[in-house]
């Protein structure tokens, strides 16, 4: 019996010594996975996939900073339907995805309850004011003013 396979939470911050390959072969054995810290590591799409084709129960996933998380990974992960409602917390920060991925993960994971992604706030800023609606022009002129007196 693997002694991974029970595990439920694994924080690998930092290690940036484990090879992708490695990490993507540790995580395949650990089906029980619920919270799983990639910080500032060699993550890439293999992990990502080796994530989506095990990781069933993952409630947090934090892929800070890892340099070789890019689009694709985040599809991979979303396209596991247990995973896209299991997840209650991301943490995207400092990662090179695009703003449709950003804005996809709002809709694609629909139980967060944290989404971190510090460096793309300018993205989520501007869907967010994208989505304002008002009732009528004399709301959004309401709202201006309030806004102009602060």
């Amino acid at each position: 019996m693997c002694i991974l396979k029970n595990l439920v939470e694994l924080n690998l911050f930092g290690q940036i010594d484990i090879p992708s390959k490695v990490l993507a072969n540790m995580i395949l054995q650990m089906d029980n996975l619920k919270k799983l810290n990639l910080a500032f590591t060699k993550a890439n799409r293999e992990v990502a996939q080796a994530i989506m084709n095990s990781c069933n129960k993952l409630e947090y996933l934090s892929l800070e900073s890892c340099q070789l998380i890019y689009d694709d990974c985040i599809n991979d992960l979303s396209s596991n339907s247990s995973i896209r409602f299991s997840l209650k917390y991301l943490n995207l920060d400092n990662v090179f995805i695009s703003d449709e991925i950003v804005e996809e993960c709002l809709f694609k994971f629909p139980n967060l309850v944290e989404f971190n992604c510090i460096g793309l706030l300018s993205q989520l800023t501007k869907l967010y004011k994208n989505n304002l609606n008002y009732e009528s022009d004399e709301d959004r002129e309401t709202i201006n003013k309030k806004k102009n007196s602060i």
